[in-house]
């Protein structure tokens, strides 16, 4: 699941294991869709990964931990990490 979520082999937010972790932590991870499939067949919309405190109002203060933005596939970067994709982010308005 995570290679047509973020574009590289790895880190699966739906592991169970993982999220288990992560309430363990005080964190929980959510995926957002920085760009969409543009309709070809065995297309994928583009995501990033973001971890946060699980405490709504920890979360509030602090804002994100981590943010994984999508990195290059392997038919593009077949070897190592990939690179990422750098895709501009909403920043918040104050």
């Amino acid at each position: 699941m995570s290679e047509p979520l973020l574009g590289r082999p790895g880190n699966n937010p739906y592991c169970h294991h993982r999220a288990i972790e992560m309430q363990r932590m005080g964190l929980r991870e959510r995926v957002e869709q920085v760009a969409a499939a543009s309709g070809q067949p065995f297309d994928h919309g583009l995501f990033r990964l973001i971890r946060e405190p699980a405490d709504a109002a920890e979360r509030a203060i602090r804002g994100p931990v981590q943010i994984d933005d999508p990195r290059s596939p392997r038919t593009q970067d077949p070897h190592g990490p990939g690179t990422p994709l750098h895709i501009p982010r909403d920043e918040p308005t104050t």
